[in-house]
């Protein structure tokens, strides 16, 4: 079928396939992925740790543009072959997001023992121990 196309097309067309059977693949394994949990788990411990799991990745996202502005800095000063500016972007950013991660730890642990868990995550007291220790 593929003998009509040139070597590149048919290594699109390859990695095309290969890329649905990955996703489809990466599907299945996350409905078993939470299947298991919820046997595993329970509902109701399940529910904590998915709403754990995304507050965590919405910080996860929270990196202030960095990654962007890295990116599109690194870019420029690798295509002109300036690498001793591209190490500096580099470590420039990774002390950046060192200071900020350093000061947001700093900050919950102050504040930790203030704030209401119960009322923020909606958690029944009895199970607010294992919520707890999840964090």
């Amino acid at each position: 079928m593929l003998k009509n196309y040139s070597e590149r097309t048919r290594t699109i067309l390859n990695q095309i396939g290969l890329n649905f059977l990955y996703k489809g693949g990466s599907v299945l394994i996350t409905l078993l992925f939470v299947s298991l949990s919820i046997n595993y788990l329970g509902t109701e411990k399940y529910g904590m740790w998915l709403t754990l799991f995304s507050v965590s990745a919405f910080f996860n996202f929270f990196d202030f543009g960095l990654g962007h502005g890295l990116r599109n800095h690194l870019t420029r000063a690798i295509a002109t072959k300036d690498y001793k500016l591209a190490k500096e972007y580099v470590s420039t950013a990774y002390i950046t997001i060192f200071f900020i991660s350093l000061l947001l730890v700093v900050v919950f642990l102050l504040i930790f023992n203030y704030i209401d868990w119960k009322l923020i995550f909606r958690i029944p007291s009895e199970n607010l121990d294992s919520f707890l220790i999840i964090i």
